[in-house]
């Protein structure tokens, strides 16, 4: 199994230069050597050519002086025993939508069939001097459970020199997509975490994440989706059918924040788990049939779980819907109550206040299919809501999604 890896960086200077020093290269099975630690925000994905004209992609970082490196196809380069000038370390698309065009040409794939290549395709995001203002449609790519797409945010640790996911709080200095109907997925199988999506412009039918294809087998986790602009069929998230929402935060959807087509619980079920969906029009919205929702945060919306679902269990709302339902608005107040909730919800920040919020330790285990919140904190007490309670500090490094473990899991519940 092969795992290509390029990455995208928006903004002015995105595409430039990025190492440090002058440094000299050796690879030997797989493994580069550099001789001036790298300080810059590089790691998976990113091109380095030396020797004048050869190229090697990262695809895992081991330190500042040592990275595993793969060619274009995912395979492993040449070795290089006597050490050679590197002449760049470099993003090769300023915008998610490039990459998703490009990847499939004769410098990179040179296929669009990830299935007959027998390759994950993993299109890893960083931080810019600026969002990435470009919509990305995915279309066009054959792919299977095993071999899919990938689409992430660099979140340090073997990933990258530095941290390019936000930590469950909208955070401009990370990387973030900005512009209209956002990130659209025409193709089956596409894993997304880590991801801000930012509804920009004013108009009908705009969508943050649109999953538009039944039977999708996509699973989107750990993303903030924020719509604050005005218009009608407005939805953070959107799904035909056949989809996983794992920690992911939908923020004043103007129409929605969680729309599921689902009709057929036996083919598109559509499963949301530990999300949070405030101030929007409705929090969840679903067609009849199998939209199943545990432990999710639903509040401050007007009206919060809106049409037929499979089920509504463990979860927290304004409106006290479902079984084993935790009522978050139960005094007179309702600002109070989600105040005693989450740390700083009037801000963006949905993590759990303290060990006395309604929502600390009123979930199920959900363990069989994921263990870890929005910021990477490992769930225990199985909070409601995208985040886990820490006392202090917490977050970590989440682990590149394999789909199809988890989806088997996934539809055999």
């Amino acid at each position: 199994m092969a795992s290509a890896y390029y990455a995208i960086c928006p903004g002015t200077g995105g595409t430039s230069d990025k190492k440090t020093g002058s440094p000299t290269i050796t690879i030997a099975s797989g493994v580069a050597t550099l001789s001036v630690a790298q300080t810059g925000n590089i790691g998976q994905g990113f091109r380095i050519t030396y020797d004048t004209s050869k190229v090697c992609f990262i695809s895992k970082v081991n330190s500042a002086t040592s990275f595993d490196v793969v060619t274009a196809t995912g395979g492993t380069p040449s070795d290089e025993a006597s050490a050679v000038t590197v002449n760049s370390i470099a993003a090769d698309y300023a915008s998610l939508s490039a990459a998703e065009a490009g990847a499939s040409d004769s410098s990179h794939l040179n296929t669009s069939d990830l299935a007959t290549a027998k390759t994950i395709l993993n299109l890893v995001c960083y931080a810019g001097a600026s969002a990435d203002t470009t919509a990305c449609t995915v279309d066009g790519y054959t792919t299977s459970t095993d071999y899919y797409i990938n689409i992430y945010a660099a979140n340090g640790g073997t990933q990258s020199l530095r941290p390019n996911r936000h930590a469950g709080v909208w955070d401009t200095s990370k990387y973030y997509l900005s512009s209209y109907q956002c990130l659209i997925i025409q193709d089956t199988n596409v894993s997304i975490s880590g991801l801000q999506i930012e509804m920009a412009s004013t108009g009908n039918y705009a969508y943050g994440i649109l999953s538009n294809i039944a039977l999708s087998n996509g699973i989107t986790r750990n993303c903030i989706v924020k719509d604050n602009q005005t218009g009608t069929d407005r939805s953070c998230y959107r799904c035909i059918g056949g989809q996983i929402y794992e920690n992911c935060i939908a923020i004043n959807g103007a129409y929605i924040g969680f729309w599921s087509g689902s009709g057929d619980k036996n083919v598109l079920r559509v499963y949301i788990y530990n999300c949070t969906a405030f101030g929007c029009g409705r929090g969840i919205y679903t067609n009849p049939g199998g939209t199943r929702v545990r432990n999710c945060a639903v509040f401050n919306n007007t009206d919060d779980f809106n049409g037929t679902f499979e089920s509504i269990q463990y979860c927290a709302s304004d409106d006290n819907d479902g079984t084993n339902a935790v009522d978050i608005s139960p005094g007179a107040t309702e600002a109070d109550d989600w105040n005693a909730a989450f740390t700083d919800y009037a801000n963006g920040d949905f993590s759990v206040k303290d060990t006395d919020s309604p929502l600390y330790g009123a979930g199920t285990d959900l363990s069989a299919y994921f263990t870890t919140d929005i910021a990477g904190t490992t769930r225990s007490t199985w909070d409601i809501g995208a985040f886990e309670y820490v006392a202090s500090g917490g977050g970590g490094v989440s682990i590149i999604p394999i789909i199809m473990n988890h989806l088997q899991k996934m539809r055999a519940n």
